[in-house]
């Protein structure tokens, strides 16, 4: 998403060709965003995938080289893991003149094993070493790439924040599309839905939130709970059975039940929709950069709680909104609290909107991008 936002802002100023790979068979397409960005050259390449498969990697990495044999790119720049070592590494051997690599984030702790950990910082070493320029996307990322991991020294290492095309959002009117969606996901006025975006794998740590819900539901059964927990993984069956092992009712899929507490909706395109229509978003990873999920639910002025990972306490520190904390006691008192103060909950959420919208736009992250640009 914010690839394609950052190359849609900057196809102004330059020819750009995105390349991108297909999804596993337990993730969702995100070509449905081509529709949003119709003047982005695309190409797509069905071996490359984001989990480790050699022999489609050696296909993928083939076929990026290529694509950069036909393009003739001036500037290659990379995004994610993956397609960081693929694509810088074919960029190097074709002699690309400018590399770039963006981390969204890293997979230095929380994905793997120690040992494998250990060798992927020594891969990104070796890796910044033929790069150019590394882009960060927040200040503790810097920290962990420059200090902690030595991937890079602080000179070759700039700070861009993300950005969203707020257009993507503001087509959603909270006052009208609010009401349809909470009748489309069968909830009253008076209670209050909790929810999760996110891949269902363990550093996202879903566990967590639904161990949060059950607390809530059994602490305070006077209080009306909903949780929602959108997005699809190799952790669905064992979330499912954590819920009805707890002897609560769920559902799965794109209809919601009137009776159910817990609402498995799997891969959605209408994020928007969905967080109008939620009150509370609860984000639980163990490691992050800075979550798309959690700028989306600010842009559309929702309350967020979080453990405190990545870049998450940098923005709320500087929207002014939103919790964050390892401690789940404390984390059950912030949702308890949200959720007996709409007051509370409509000026937390009108901060971080205001935040996102005036200085988390797009257009901000394309202009320190062609800053950068320009001086390389």
């Amino acid at each position: 998403m914010n690839t394609l936002a950052l190359a849609n802002a900057l196809s102004a100023d330059y020819d750009i060709l995105c390349v991108a790979g297909k999804p596993l068979p337990h993730e969702h397409s995100a070509e449905h965003l081509l529709q949003h960005y119709t003047n982005i050259k695309v190409e797509l390449i069905n071996d490359f995938k984001r989990e480790v498969f050699l022999s489609k990697d050696v296909a993928a990495y083939r076929k990026i080289k290529s694509i950069i044999k036909n393009f003739k790119p001036d500037i290659v720049h990379t995004h994610g893991s993956k397609p960081g070592i693929l694509g810088r590494w074919a960029a190097h051997r074709l002699k690309v003149p400018v590399i770039i690599h963006t981390y969204h984030g890293h997979v230095f702790h929380g994905y793997f094993s120690g040992f494998v950990s250990k060798l992927i910082v020594l891969l990104e070493r070796r890796m910044s070493a033929i790069t150019t320029k590394i882009i960060a996307i927040n200040r503790q990322l810097m920290h962990d790439l420059v200090r902690q991991y030595q991937i890079a020294g602080a000179e070759k290492i700039g700070l861009i924040p993300l950005g969203l095309d707020i257009n993507y959002y503001e087509k959603i009117s909270i006052s009208g599309q609010s009401e349809n969606f909470r009748t489309r996901l069968c909830l009253n006025t008076d209670e209050i839905a909790v929810g999760i975006i996110g891949r269902l794998v363990p550093v996202k740590q879903h566990r967590l939130f639904i161990r949060l819900a059950i607390k809530l539901l059994q602490q305070y059964p006077h209080k009306k709970f909903k949780f929602f927990i959108i997005g699809d993984g190799p952790e669905r069956a064992g979330l499912i059975d954590m819920v009805a092992s707890a002897g609560y009712v769920y559902a799965v899929g794109e209809h919601a039940s009137p009776s159910a507490s817990f609402h498995f909706l799997l891969w959605r395109t209408d994020i928007p929709d969905i967080l109008s229509a939620l009150d509370i978003i609860l984000h639980t990873s163990v490691n992050e950069g800075t979550p798309v999920s959690i700028m989306e639910a600010m842009a559309m002025g929702k309350s967020v709680v979080s453990t405190p990972v990545g870049g998450i306490p940098e923005l709320f520190q500087q929207a002014g909104t939103g919790y964050a904390s390892s401690d789940e006691s404390a984390l059950l008192n912030t949702l308890l609290m949200l959720s007996e103060n709409p007051e509370m909950r409509r000026d937390w959420g009108e901060k971080g909107k205001n935040y996102v919208r005036e200085r988390l736009k797009i257009s901000g992250q394309a202009d320190l991008m062609l800053s950068v640009l320009r001086q390389i």
